[in-house]
């Protein structure tokens, strides 16, 4: 069986379609599951259909080798978002999951209220989503809650279409790369602090692309050590002063 899978079962025989160059005519649709739909992402099932090429052409007329042309770099998204994607080196499965990921983004934030366009980057394995809005603090939240919380959701889409090996980063303006100074930062004085006071620092809960940004901070300094403890989403960081 060749499954294939989508948030509508129209967005899940698209998808098939797309990776297969075939049309409705090619194949035999079965609808496996319907799907389900959630509260902002949450407790939302794809739906999934079982695409079998038919056995006997419909014309038997030779034709040329098809032509795969990835989708364009301008996207409508839900209710005319605007998703922007810049590919390097992609496979069209990849590119599918990728751009559908973009608008399942765009839909969460039009359900929250916020205005915004998302470009994509990608290089190989690594994509970033980064969102323009006139609305960044709501869409941040307080020490990136609220970005973080989407980017779970977003992981949890890949796990489910089975891209894992996809590395993706949910951005909006320039917040990661201030995120990661002032993180580097902390980890700085959290250091000082913990050789000071001989006793070990414990820092907040964090996800963790942000805890590996305090490891590797503090990764040369010799009068501490760190590691990380707890479950997620509430594992945090440990700076340990070293006798």
């Amino acid at each position: 069986m060749s499954r294939y899978k989508g948030w509508t079962v129209s967005e899940a025989i698209q998808n098939g379609l797309t990776i297969l160059h075939k049309t409705r005519d090619d194949v035999k649709i079965t609808v496996l599951a319907a799907g389900k739909k959630g509260f902002l992402g949450i407790g939302k099932k794809q739906a999934e259909v079982d695409l079998k090429l038919n056995q006997k052409p419909r014309n038997k007329k030779k034709v040329g080798k098809a032509t795969h042309k990835t989708p364009g770099t301008n996207v409508r998204g839900p209710n005319k978002k605007s998703i922007t994607k810049r590919t390097k080196n992609t496979s069209n499965e990849k590119d599918v999951v990728i751009r559908q990921l973009g608008y399942y983004l765009a839909d969460i934030t039009e359900k929250m209220g916020i205005k915004t366009s998302i470009t994509v980057d990608q290089a190989s394995r690594n994509v970033v989503y980064s969102f323009n809005t006139e609305q960044e603090g709501a869409l941040i939240g307080k020490h990136g809650r609220i970005l973080n919380a989407l980017q779970v959701l977003a992981q949890n889409y890949l796990e489910q279409r089975n891209c894992t090996r996809l590395k993706i980063m949910l951005d909006v303006g320039e917040y990661r790369e201030n995120r990661k100074q002032t993180l580097e930062r902390l980890a700085q004085n959290v250091a000082r602090d913990a050789v000071a006071q001989r006793k070990k620092v414990y820092l907040d809960a964090m996800p963790s692309f942000e805890r590996k940004i305090i490891h590797a901070a503090l990764a040369s300094d010799k009068r501490v050590k760190t590691y990380s403890r707890g479950k997620e989403p509430r594992r945090y960081v440990i700076v340990e002063p070293l006798e």
